[in-house]
């Protein structure tokens, strides 16, 4: 017998020195999945975090903020990415993320914990800072970038925030399918092939001239996706959750006590006007 025919897993498969938050691929999904191992350390930590989040599925509460701290290397992103599996119960070749990793649990408290959370219906934003940091990264930046990922997450243009509200009271309206299907035969291109350009659209200039600015406020912003969730629950007819689940955070805030007011905001606000309903995942150097 040869040395890797003692292995498992095939030896010669490929294999990702590096966790990427944006590597979304069934493959590497798959091979995420079967091939994470659950620590004693990161068992206790599995079990910090079900404990509370589970203890907010029966109760309100405003304390939504989760920082995943550690050394550089110790699998911050890695333990961010399988909570983001588990709490949506990704599928990857025909098994669910729950049934990959709760026997890795050894213990079926925490496996209780865990599947209970993800039979919640739930949307992970999930994302990385430096890569989705605006060009100009002003005090603000933080919540812009929180503010792109949930309108993308709905299937808004996030680039373009006066755009994207304009999509959003369509889309309260009930009238997104009329409207793309009005515009499409209109220009003869889909909405969003055509919308980057929309400007050059009498229709959509008249309202870009009159409307509000493009700017917006953490206040207009949280209060749109509480609304928002609330309509996602009533639609489950039971839980919903939002997660934010943004990696490298403190290394995007740095020594910046204005980005770090400007995420301190965001999940307050989030806390007070959800309860519960929307968390803020991040991870950070120790």
């Amino acid at each position: 017998m040869k040395i890797k025919d003692m292995f498992e897993h095939d030896i010669d498969r490929n294999i990702n020195g590096v966790i990427k938050v944006d590597q979304e691929d069934d493959g590497s999904v798959r091979q995420e999945l079967n091939e994470y191992v659950v620590t004693d350390e990161l068992r206790r930590h599995f079990k910090t975090l079900f404990d509370a989040y589970n203890r907010a599925l029966d109760a309100p509460t405003d304390k939504v903020g989760v920082w995943i701290s550690g050394s550089f290397g110790s699998g911050k992103s890695h333990f961010l990415k399988m909570l983001s599996y588990l709490f949506t119960n990704r599928e990857a070749a025909g098994k669910t993320a729950i049934e990959y990793i709760a026997p890795r649990f050894e213990d079926d408290e925490l496996a209780d914990k865990a599947k209970r959370a993800a039979g919640v219906t739930t949307d992970a934003i999930l994302f990385n800072m430096g890569i989705k940091s605006p060009l100009n990264k002003d005090g603000s930046a933080v919540a812009r970038i929180f503010a792109k990922m949930y309108y993308e997450s709905r299937g808004f243009y996030g680039a373009d925030f006066k755009l994207a509200r304009l999509e959003r009271r369509i889309d309260d309206a009930g009238k997104t399918q009329e409207f793309r299907a009005a515009f499409e035969e209109i220009n003869h291109s889909p909405w969003v092939d055509g919308r980057e350009d929309y400007d050059f659209n009498s229709e959509a200039e008249r309202w870009y001239e009159k409307s509000e600015s493009n700017d917006f406020s953490i206040d207009q912003l949280t209060d749109d996706i509480a609304k928002y969730t609330k309509r996602r629950e009533q639609e489950c007819g039971g839980l919903y959750r939002m997660i934010f689940m943004a990696d490298e955070m403190s290394q995007f805030i740095a020594s910046d006590t204005e980005l770090m007011l400007n995420l301190q905001s965001i999940v307050e606000a989030l806390g007070t006007k959800c309860g519960g309903r929307v968390w803020v995942m991040v991870t950070g150097q120790q």
